[in-house]
């Protein structure tokens, strides 16, 4: 008997559904099945198929057909297939599968990118978009011991107790989901794990390598915590020099986390999403993202010290819904951080003050300072 071949059902728009051959050597064909499908089958798009070839009609490149018959299925498409992207984020749905991926097999896995770009509120949006349990958020950051994360022990009526945490009681009732065979991952999200000190990681490990279990002291005696397997954890990082309070990733981080980098936006995407969030025209938003972008780059060379993010672009943005002038909005929220004098105008008096070099900083892009518009770049 012949190899069986490998198709893949997708949606061919008018024609409906249509096959696709996964083998490359098949390319070229078109395909057609000897039976037609049945509802019973439960086919779907992205459903790949073992499929056993029945005959071969043509010889001309665009008149090749192949008959086929379809035997059974090899993978079913997965929940995760049908999401290429998380409206309101900038991740390519390349990296969005495989960050799906990871998830639905067990994989941790650490966002990793500059401020503004939504690393927290991306995995909210994350189990929204995909029906699952809302995330719990973990200050990993504000902790100073690592049994804190799962409780504190508290006097009660002459008697010490130990009092579980949000994050032990949502780890618990993960317990039950999956106990009870629900569907869905359960998302711890580790916050800024990058600020965390390495005698709050350290303990953690347990919950993050195979073992999947930690043990801890309490007032009540030791305390085993088990993670259960629908449970993954999302740290998100700032990695780099820039960023005040923070840790380098060391070897026992990176062997945890599975690395997913969210880039900056592009121009056109920043515009779009300052305007769906705020309301404000296009051309004022245009101006808004051009400045901070200006603002980034001459901070990436070390020109000035601080690089405004969305966060800065999106407050200006709300001013001017409210009614603020352009230029106010853009030297208030997005320079209000450079130090040196300025006048009553927002111009700087100081021309080799940080306000001054980031003012200076425009000038290749900005076509009137006094408004504060600028060229196309």
């Amino acid at each position: 008997m012949a190899d069986l071949l490998k198709v893949r059902a997708v949606n061919g728009g008018d024609d409906g559904l249509i096959w696709e051959f996964v083998d490359s050597d098949m390319t070229g064909y078109r395909i057609e099945l000897d039976q037609p499908v049945r509802s019973e089958m439960g086919v779907q798009v992205g459903d790949v198929w073992q499929a056993q070839l029945v005959k071969l009609y043509g010889k001309q490149r665009n008149n090749r057909r192949a008959i086929l018959r379809l035997v059974i299925r090899e993978r079913e498409v997965q929940p995760f297939d049908r999401l290429t992207e998380i409206p309101g984020f900038w991740m390519g749905s390349d990296q969005l599968s495989r960050l799906l991926i990871l998830i639905h097999n067990r994989q941790n896995a650490i966002l990793i990118g500059s401020q503004g770009t939504g690393k927290t509120t991306f995995s909210y949006s994350l189990a929204e978009a995909m029906g699952w349990p809302e995330p719990c958020k973990v200050e990993i950051a504000a902790v100073n011991q690592a049994t804190q994360l799962f409780g504190s022990n508290a006097a009660v009526g002459g008697t010490t107790r130990f009092n579980k945490s949000y994050l032990l009681e949502y780890l618990e009732r993960a317990t039950i989901a999956y106990e009870q065979e629900l569907p869905g991952k359960w998302l711890v999200i580790l916050d800024e794990w990058s600020r965390a000190h390495a005698k709050i990681k350290a303990p953690l490990h347990g919950c993050l390598d195979g073992t999947r279990q930690l043990t801890i002291s309490t007032e009540e005696g030791s305390r085993t915590i088990i993670v259960p397997p629908n449970v993954v954890f999302l740290a998100t990082a700032n990695v780099g020099g820039d960023f005040v309070g923070t840790f380098q990733l060391d070897p026992a981080d990176m062997d945890r986390f599975s690395p997913v980098r969210m880039k900056p936006m592009p121009e056109d995407f920043e515009v779009r999403i300052l305007v769906n969030k705020t309301g404000i025209l296009e051309s004022q938003a245009i101006n808004i993202v051009r400045v901070a972008r200006a603002l980034r780059q001459a901070a990436a060379g070390h020109l000035i010290g601080y690089a405004p993010s969305f966060r800065r672009v999106e407050a200006a943005g709300v001013l001017v819904s409210y009614g603020m002038d352009l230029r106010t909005a853009i030297i208030d929220e997005l320079f209000g951080y450079y130090e040196g004098g300025r006048d009553e105008n927002g111009n700087p008096l100081e021309p080799n003050s940080e306000f001054g070099k980031a003012y200076e900083a425009l000038t290749s892009k900005v076509v009137s300072p006094k408004k504060m518009t600028v060229a196309d770049s």
